[in-house]
């Protein structure tokens, strides 16, 4: 048997280095150790970008912080003295009522002015609802005011045998000294009648259940002027209940019509009813009637006026 020779040993032995072997390797961590350490670089690389990111935010807030609210705690900006009262009102007080109401002292400080003192004050005078007290800097005071909005009268005894004092009730039954109206708008305004006032810590307590009156008095004075204007005394009452619902009576006191009896809802008819009978009773020379119910439905009742003495109306 003949050996191989040791030249093509020699070849075979070359043609078998690592460059001739498949590479079956990859770049990927195959092991549950570099998965992990994988996996802790990628979290420490988010961490580090989200605390650059929050760095970056905070130093930006704290610019805007401090650019926005400077001037109202700097030195310099509470050092200058008031010069300018801006006073605006939804209502009728003026400037110079509030002059009068909340002096201040020349030379005063802008940050010595106590505006929550200020804001107290205002809003304990009746006819204000709401007040916005402001500092605007360097030297300047802002008060914005909404006023309540007065629907009735009253006569109003503060004390025991004192005199009754005129007083004014908003459309949310607070009772309040008015200020600054125009007699005119005043006089315009019925009376509050058949009710007793009771006096709190805080003085006259509010009107309650007043709700339906005032949008009776709203209605006739948008829609019926005539008739509104003739209104003298308006009373709230609630005699019980019928049917187990309650049945609330509204009186009104005219100079034309001596007493007119409402009960809601159905103001709107009520009032086209009202109006139509006061025409009818002027075509025939009536000039006062002594009272027209109309609580009882589509049922009209009319007093001292002969051919309307009982009437059925359709609602």
């Amino acid at each position: 048997m003949k050996e191989p020779s040791s030249k093509s040993n020699r070849s075979s032995a070359a043609s078998l280095t690592w460059r001739t072997i498949e590479q079956k390797g990859n770049r990927k961590a195959v092991t549950d150790l570099a998965r992990k350490r994988k996996r802790q670089v990628y979290l420490k690389t988010a961490v580090a970008f989200l605390a650059v990111i929050l760095l970056i935010s905070s130093l930006g807030l704290s610019v805007y912080f401090f650019q926005t609210i400077r001037a109202q705690f700097s030195i310099s900006g509470s050092s200058e003295p008031l010069r300018l009262i801006h006073f605006e009102t939804d209502g009728v007080l003026t400037r110079e009522w509030f002059a009068t109401t909340v002096p201040i002292a020349r030379g005063t400080k802008l940050m010595d002015l106590d505006i929550h003192l200020i804001k107290e004050k205002l809003e304990g005078f009746g006819q204000i609802k709401e007040t916005t007290v402001t500092r605007k800097f360097p030297y300047e005071l802002h008060i914005s005011v909404r006023e309540r909005v007065p629907v009735l009268r009253a006569r109003v005894s503060t004390a025991r045998g004192s005199k009754p004092q005129e007083r004014l009730i908003s459309r949310e039954g607070v009772v309040y000294e008015g200020m600054a109206y125009a007699a005119n708008r005043l006089e315009s305004l019925p009376y509050l009648g058949g009710v007793r006032f009771s006096t709190g810590p805080e003085g006259i307590e509010p009107v309650e259940n007043i709700r339906e009156l005032v949008r009776l008095l709203a209605l006739a004075r948008t829609r019926y002027p005539e008739i509104y204007d003739d209104w003298k005394i308006a009373s709230l009452r609630q005699p019980g209940s019928a049917l187990g619902v309650d049945h609330t009576l509204i009186t009104i006191k005219s100079r034309n019509v001596k007493e007119v009896v409402f009960t809601p809802p159905a103001f709107e008819w009520q009032l086209g009813q009202l109006e139509q009978i006061i025409d009818h009773s002027r075509q025939r020379g009536i000039r006062v009637i002594k009272k027209v119910d109309l609580s009882l439905g589509d049922q009209v009742v009319v007093q001292d006026f002969p051919d309307l003495r009982r009437k059925r109306f359709r609602n």
